[in-house]
This record gives C-alpha cells, structure tokens and sequence, in this order.
C-alpha cells in the first residue's frame, strides 16, 4: 500500500497513473472521433510520465552533482578531486561547535613531557544519526584517557561519564590505539549533545603534539599552560589573547592544531635539547 508520504512526495506519478488508467479506458471503449484520439494523446503522456520522467530526473540529478564545484567555483576540478569534495561535504552527519580544547605540558623527567588534554564541545547532527564518542593514538604517544563524557540534556538516561576507560589495538592499522564509547547516542535533524575527553600523551621535553579533525568543527579555541622551565605555542590563530588562541575558521576532517614546546634557556634546558633533537622524524598524531 502507499503511504500518505510517499504520495506527498510523489503526486505527479501518482496522477499520471490515475489518467493513464483513464484514457485507457477511452481508448479500449472508443474506436473513433476526437474522443478517442484525446484519450490516446493522455495515454501516451501519462504513460511517458510514469515510466521515463523518474529516470531523466534522476540523471539530472546526478549531472547536476557532478559539476556542482564548477558552477560553484568556476574550475573544473578532475574526478578525482570533485569525488573527495563531495565526500568531505556529505558523508559528516555530526559537526561541533563551542569547541575548546585546553592542552597543558609539564616535565616529568629531565627528557620528558607529560601533556594533559582536555576538550569540550557541542555535537550538532545535521540529519538523523547516532554518536559514538571515538579516540585513538599512535602507540609512540602513549596515551592514556582520563575521563569521558556525554551530556544530553533532553535524555538523561542517555548520558554517561567513564573514567579510565580500555584502549584496544585497531584491527587494521599497526601500531594504533583506539577506544569506542560502548553507547550510541540516538540524535534527530539539529538536535545536539555535549561531549567531554580528557586525556594525557608522553613526549620529549622538546617537541609538538597534532590533534587531527575527524568531524567539522566551527572556530575551536585553544587554551595553553606549562611549568616555569617550558615554553609553549600553538599553531597561528587568528587572534591571541595571552595563552588563547582563537581559530576564526572551520577546520574540517584531516585539518590540524599543533602544541609545541621546548624547555627556556639555560644550562639544564640545553643539554636537554642536545639530548632530543638527534630523532628528527615527526611524532605522529591523535585524532579525534
């Protein structure tokens, strides 16, 4: 049976039936004159309608979606290129907002840095989907979660908060750790949940950490601190404001923020430099 909805969304075919079915009736019943031919005339066109019409639509459709970035942009992008467009822009049913990740570096060792992260933001679905909070590290960070948590303020019974959960080994890439929150969040078309991670890495006492977009997420701010013996930055924001820095932009899935730090001058900093600077291969990064 056909559904109110479906109907609703499909009138045109359903009426083109309707007089389809009509004029066959003319057709079958009158053998000749005006009528007749009237009735063979509807027929045809309602027959068209029906069968062809869906499929020229859907054809359109999809030439339109092809060339989309050209008639945005005015260059025409290769396959390829168009391809990685379209996925980066609707294979996301989540972005964030009120972003803000606060990242604090303190030595642990002479040739150490313990980095402790925390990030909050607003999980927003642009259609209906389910969130699964998710983090993983490379196995050189050494990473260890803290805390995580989800607030949804319209489900209670929705929301949760794990302390120390279990990193597991990621079934299809060496040498990565992953955690998946073990509930999934059922979220409607503009509905919106608060999601809270905290997390430490282990570094060298010289060197940066990269935190990895796997989602849009809209002007994220970023908080900094060290000890007394560390200096420390951020990647270039649009503003600063003493340790914030404030993102202007919408960094989008592969888009990065990078901590860096290195010890102040002074004898005992230097020979730590000396001893970290001799590995010049990138650490690599979390994501989230």
């Amino acid at each position: 049976m056909f559904s109110l909805e479906l109907i609703k969304q499909r009138w045109v075919t359903v009426l083109a039936a309707i007089l389809a079915m009509v004029a066959l009736f003319g057709v079958v019943g009158l053998h000749e004159g005006f009528l007749r031919s009237l009735s063979e005339a509807i027929f045809l066109a309602a027959t068209l309608t029906v069968t062809v019409d869906p499929f020229l639509k859907r054809r359109l459709q999809r030439e339109a979606a092809q060339d989309i970035f050209h008639h945005l942009l005015g260059i025409d992008f290769p396959v390829e290129i168009r391809d990685a467009f379209k996925k980066s822009l609707f294979d996301h049913d989540t972005y964030r907002q009120d972003a803000y990740i606060e990242a604090t570096a303190t030595k642990s060792s002479e040739d150490s840095v313990i980095l402790d992260v925390a990030i909050r933001w607003t999980v927003v679905a642009v259609r209906k989907t389910h969130y699964q909070q998710y983090m993983e590290f490379e196995e050189s960070e050494q990473g260890s979660i803290l805390q995580a948590s989800v607030t949804v303020e319209s489900n209670e019974k929705a929301s949760y908060s794990q302390n120390n959960p279990t990193l597991t080994r990621k079934t299809d890439e060496p040498m990565v750790l992953e955690w998946k929150a073990n509930k999934k969040i059922e979220m409607g078309e503009k509905e919106s949940v608060s999601a809270y991670l905290k997390f430490t890495v282990r570094r060298r006492v010289n060197d940066f950490w990269t935190f990895n977009f796997l989602s849009p997420a809209i002007n994220p701010h970023v908080r900094i601190n060290s000890g007394d013996d560390l200096d420390i930055y951020a990647s270039h924001a649009h503003q600063v404001i003493g340790n914030e820095y404030l993102y202007k932009k919408v960094f989008l899935p592969g888009d990065h923020i990078q901590v860096r730090w290195k010890p102040k001058p002074g004898p005992a900093a230097t020979e730590a430099l000396e001893r970290t600077t001799h590995d010049l291969s990138a650490p690599p990064p979390s994501r989230v």
